[in-house]
C-alpha cells in the first residue's frame, strides 16, 4: 500500500450524486468513489442516489460510503436540487469543510495537502470569513478502467493522464466550503448548466466569503464522457436537446441573477489563489 502522512485536525464531508450505474457510467463513477474513499484525511463520503439503483447501494456498502435517497428532485423526479443536497450534507454530520464534487471526477492527495494548508495557515488569519474553494479540472480520456487508488500512487495516476487538457475556468466540477457560506441559494438543478458559475459568482461577490482558486495546487481529474443521459448534447441548441433537459436548463437560467449572477462566476475571477511551490512552504497563498 502506498503511504501518505496523515493530515490531522480537519474533517471533510465529500458528497456527490451520480447517474445510473449502467455500462456507460459504471467505471467512471466507481473511480470517483474509490478516489474519495482513498483520500488520506478524516472524512465522510456521501452519495445521493435512487432507491432502485442496487449497484450504487452495493458499492456504497463495500466502500463505507453513506447512501442517501431522500432529497428534493426537479419536475421530472430525477435531477436533484443542489441547494437541498448541500443542506442535507451539512445536516448529516458536522465537519470543518463540505465538498460537493461531480461523479465523474477524481481527487488525489494534493487536494488534502492543499486544504490542510488552507485550514492551518490561511483561515486562522481570516476568522471572520467563510472559506470557498474551486479549481479548473484536467480533462482526460485515459482513465477508462477501474483504478485501485489505495494501491496506486498519485504519481502513477498522474502519469496516466499526462496528456490531459486543462479545462476553461467556466467548467467548475467541485466546490469546497464551510457551513453557513451560502444563504438563500435558488433551486438550481445539478448538471443543467449555469448553477456552477452562479455559485462561484456568489462566493466572489460576498464580503463574508474568502474565495480561493485551487487550480495551481490541486490536480483535479475529469473523466471525459458524453453530456446528458446517453446522447451527446454539448454545443447543440436547445431545440435539438431532449425537451425535459432543455426545460431544466431553462429553469437554471431563470434562477440566475442578482447575487447569483453567472457573469462573475469564473474560477479565475476568484480574488485569491493557492500556488504550489517546490520550496518551503509548499503552498503560497496569494491575492490577484
Amino acid at each position: 500500500m502506498v503511504y501518505y502522512p496523515l493530515y490531522c485536525g480537519m474533517k471533510t464531508v465529500f458528497f456527490t450524486t451520480p447517474k445510473p450505474f449502467n455500462d456507460a457510467n459504471l467505471i467512471r463513477q466507481k473511480n470517483t468513489l474509490n478516489s474519495l474513499s482513498a483520500l488520506n484525511t478524516e472524512k465522510e463520503v456521501v452519495l445521493f442516489g435512487d432507491d432502485d439503483d442496487a449497484i450504487a447501494q452495493g458499492l456504497c456498502s463495500e466502500l463505507g460510503v453513506t447512501f442517501i435517497s431522500e432529497f428534493r428532485r426537479g419536475p421530472g423526479g430525477k435531477v436533484p436540487y443542489i441547494n437541498d443536497i448541500f443542506q442535507r450534507a451539512q445536516n448529516y454530520v458536522d465537519a470543518d469543510y463540505y465538498c460537493y464534487i461531480n461523479a465523474d471526477m477524481v481527487l488525489l492527495n494534493d487536494f488534502v495537502e492543499a486544504m490542510n494548508f488552507i485550514n492551518t495557515e490561511v483561515m486562522p488569519r481570516h476568522r471572520e470569513k467563510k472559506f470557498f474553494g474551486c479549481g479548473c479540472r484536467w480533462d482526460t480520456d485515459s482513465l477508462d478502467s477501474l483504478i485501485d487508488f489505495k494501491q496506486s500512487s498519485d504519481e502513477e495516476v498522474r502519469l496516466r493522464v499526462e496528456k490531459g487538457k486543462l479545462h476553461a475556468p467556466c467548467g467548475i466540477d467541485y466546490f469546497i466550503y464551510q457551513k453557513g457560506t451560502f444563504i438563500d441559494m435558488p433551486d438550481f438543478l445539478i448538471a443543467r448548466q449555469n448553477f456552477d458559475c452562479a455559485i462561484t459568482g456568489y462566493a466572489i461577490k460576498k464580503e463574508h466569503i474568502l474565495e480561493v482558486d485551487l487550480t495551481q495546487a490541486v490536480f483535479a481529474i475529469h473523466q471525459n464522457h458524453k453530456f446528458g443521459n446517453e446522447d451527446e448534447i454539448d454545443n447543440k441548441p436547445d431545440l435539438m436537446i431532449d425537451s425535459s433537459i432543455a426545460n431544466e436548463m431553462q429553469s437554471n437560467k431563470g434562477s440566475c441573477g442578482g447575487d447569483w449572477d453567472t457573469g462573475a462566476g469564473r474560477i479565475n475571477g476568484c480574488h485569491n489563489y493557492l500556488h504550489s511551490s517546490e520550496v518551503s512552504p509548499r503552498f503560497v497563498f496569494k491575492k490577484r
